[in-house]
């Protein structure tokens, strides 16, 4: 039985929005591909240095393939933290 993760909103803050911004990545970017992209993927993933956290890869409505990491908010089912996005290929 797989998980079933529900993303309802982000919990956005200046600074992140900041380093998308040098990432060259839009924070409603991340919201087309979350939220619009039919054929997204997310996943959960783990390692030594980040530890636990999700990676979402799809497309914006203008086509750019995003790679985006995301954490949920403690006790705040269904908001999201994005830790940090980049397009692919990139």
């Amino acid at each position: 039985m797989g998980f079933q993760a529900s993303i309802y909103a982000f919990d956005w803050s200046d600074e992140i929005i900041e380093k998308l911004g040098k990432h060259n990545v839009d924070y409603w970017e991340v919201e087309e591909v979350i939220f619009e992209d039919p054929q997204m993927v997310l996943k959960r993933v783990c390692d030594e240095k980040h530890g636990e956290r999700w990676l979402v890869q799809g497309r914006t409505m203008g086509g750019r393939k995003l790679r985006i990491f995301l954490k949920p908010c403690e006790n705040r089912e269904g908001i999201w933290f994005v830790i940090t996005a980049w397009e692919e290929g990139k």
